[in-house]
């Protein structure tokens, strides 16, 4: 949105921003009591800093000077002659508190899909598959590669085991 200012001479305008303020222009008034150089000044945290320094055969200057939201500046005007000061805003995106609840509540659902993933195991597939067969699982961003038995497999494995363990007792 445009954002413009009048400083009377020997003046100032104190302010302090919501949103981002972009100076972007610094005038005099086309009729100069005196010819000689002028000078517009800001001051932030105490700090008084030229933003443009503008004589008699150039009325303007193109300036380029950015005020983020909340800090307060002092525009200040130490010459005989009115400065006009222009730019625009950029209205900062604050979240209304529907947002905000709709934001917290997606990051909890983010973090349950996290850490189920994380609890997800290999279940080994219907269909028999071959001794030899592996799934790639990457764990944690790391790729591993796991054999998958079938059901079959499996089963022959723990009878193996269970005559093994009865052959003892």
């Amino acid at each position: 949105m445009f954002w413009g200012i009048i400083i009377q001479p020997n003046g100032s305008f104190e302010s302090t921003c919501e949103d981002i303020l972009h100076i972007t222009q610094v005038c005099l008034q086309e009729e100069l009591k005196d010819e000689k150089m002028h000078r517009a000044f800001i001051k932030i945290d105490k700090e008084e800093v030229c933003i443009a320094s503008i004589s008699g055969k150039n009325l303007n200057s193109p300036v380029s000077i950015i005020i983020e939201p909340e800090h307060s500046f002092t525009l200040l005007n130490k010459t005989q002659n009115v400065i006009y000061i222009s730019g625009y805003t950029i209205a900062q995106n604050k979240p209304s508190p529907e947002m905000e609840d709709s934001l917290v509540i997606e990051k909890q659902q983010l973090a349950k899909s996290r850490k189920s993933e994380k609890r997800k195991s290999i279940v080994a597939p219907k269909k028999p598959l071959s001794p030899a067969s592996k799934k790639i699982v990457r764990i944690g961003g790391v790729e591993k590669s796991i054999p998958i038995e079938s059901y079959e497999e499996r089963l022959k494995k723990q009878n193996r085991r269970q005559r093994f363990n009865n052959a003892f007792i």
